[in-house]
């Protein structure tokens, strides 16, 4: 099973939706409620969260809610990462007479095919670790008959992130490879001031860095546009397997070759920054 990505249960999903009035003044139940406070809160950018050491591309899922019917949700999510094809696909939630269980579809987007031709059905649960979801693989089946391969695919979401995992099986229901697993975290940006002395007492200072979780290496220039000669570099990290996620920022000399300085911060950080004799990093969070 997926392990939570934090605690986030069907009581706390209630909670939060009971603090938004509906705006036609009628009486939501349970289900619509969750469904609602899911199309408020899944819409966005989020970025892999990456191993120690990994030297992989980051993966980024962009997702947004599209038109449904009254107790339906329609989620369309798109996976991209560098010089890799897009991985599109759809989820249908639907509620039930049950306020802690969803049915939903998982529905891949393939470019040579129908949006919707290939269908699985999902079942949800609310639960301490968020909205919890998986195939039957006996039922999520593809190509032909005698040789279909199943899918297992569960998808984890806490409010915060994502945690999807792909496991492929053979006609006997047998693994045919080890589970592809992605951790996401939902895309931030902090703002702040990098300054470095070069010698004496004053400082050159890079006044407006702007930098995303995640992604692009940042380089802070000075006033005169001149490079303070070092890159930032902000990300989500697991330090081990089994480790919780943080939030760590390294400074890197111009080549990349060689990292100057890091620190580690809770992923829910407002504030990150280091401040050395001749090195100093002052970045905020921006609101969401």
């Amino acid at each position: 099973m997926i392990r939570p990505l934090s605690a986030l249960g069907a009581c706390a999903l209630l909670a939060a939706c009971a603090a938004t009035a509906p705006d036609d003044r009628r009486v939501e139940s349970n289900d619509d409620r969750l469904l609602r406070m899911l199309a408020e809160s899944m819409p966005g950018e989020y970025v892999s969260v990456e191993r120690s050491g990994d030297q992989s591309r980051p993966t980024r899922l962009l997702t947004q809610v599209g038109p449904g019917s009254p107790g339906e949700l329609t989620v369309e999510l798109s996976q991209r990462q560098s010089g890799a094809p897009n991985r599109d696909f759809v989820l249908e939630l639907e509620s039930t007479p049950n306020p802690e269980r969803l049915v939903g579809r998982f529905m891949p987007v393939l470019s040579d095919s129908a949006p919707r031709s290939m269908v699985c059905q999902m079942n949800f649960v609310f639960g301490p670790e968020g909205l919890v979801g998986e195939t039957d693989p006996g039922q999520c089946r593809f190509g032909e008959r005698g040789a279909a391969i199943g899918l297992l695919k569960e998808i984890v979401f806490d409010g915060g992130g994502f945690r999807m995992a792909d496991q492929l099986l053979d006609a006997d229901g047998q693994p045919l490879a080890d589970p592809e697993i992605l951790h996401l975290r939902r895309l931030a940006r902090f703002r702040g001031t990098a300054a470095r002395r070069d010698g004496g007492a004053d400082w050159r200072v890079a006044g407006d860095v702007q930098i995303l979780t995640g992604l692009d290496l940042v380089e802070p220039l000075d006033a005169a546009g001149m490079s303070l000669g070092f890159v930032l570099n902000l990300e989500w990290i697991r330090p081990g397997p089994s480790e919780d996620t943080l939030l760590r920022l390294q400074v890197l000399d111009s080549d990349q070759s060689e990292v100057l300085a890091q620190v580690w911060a809770d992923p829910e950080a407002t504030m990150i920054g280091l401040g050395l004799d001749r090195l100093r990093i002052d970045l905020r969070r921006d609101p969401q």
